[in-house]
């Protein structure tokens, strides 16, 4: 039976350079992250970007790879500590 657990341990992040995780990224997945951050929804980011629902969920999918995250508030905790939005 498959396990349904990250492929990395679940632990604390250590304190590191936003700047440094944020070089990991690309562009465009920088632009994703910053509107799922904002609280948009998977189908409003595809429509603003022009990609498809399933592309945005790609994206995230790398990016919390990426990151080492496992949960979305993770993933807006780093994004606000990037400066790609804020708590205003």
């Amino acid at each position: 039976m498959a396990s349904l657990a990250p492929p990395w341990p679940r632990r604390v992040r250590p304190r590191c350079s936003a700047d440094l995780d944020q070089a990991l990224l690309t562009k465009r997945e920088r632009e994703v992250l910053r509107l799922m951050a904002l609280g948009w929804r998977t189908k409003e980011i595809a429509e603003t970007l022009g990609i498809s629902a399933k592309t945005v969920e790609t994206y995230r999918a790398r990016i919390m790879m990426k990151l080492r995250f496992d949960t979305l508030a993770g993933l807006v905790c780093f994004a606000i500590r990037a400066g790609l939005t804020s708590v205003e």
